[in-house]
């Protein structure tokens, strides 16, 4: 997992600069769109005791705070 926190606002930014392929024609009744984003974000984080998280494929769970920790 990496820690997403900082850059939550920022990715969700760059989504909507590209509503029309991932929000338009799609429920607008909760869970939306973003907000199912939102909570899968926080899930992940959760498992990392942080705020958002996004998870990468690996053979075993990774605690990281930063890119450079994948190096």
């Amino acid at each position: 997992m990496l820690d997403i926190s900082e850059q939550w606002e920022q990715k969700l930014a760059a989504i909507r600069c590209y509503e029309s392929q991932f929000i338009t024609g799609r429920p607008t009744q909760p869970p939306t769109f973003l907000e199912g984003l939102r909570d899968e974000a926080a899930y992940w984080g959760k498992t990392i005791g942080v705020k958002y998280g996004e998870p990468f494929a690996c053979r075993e769970p990774l605690g990281l705070s930063t890119m450079a920790g994948l190096v």
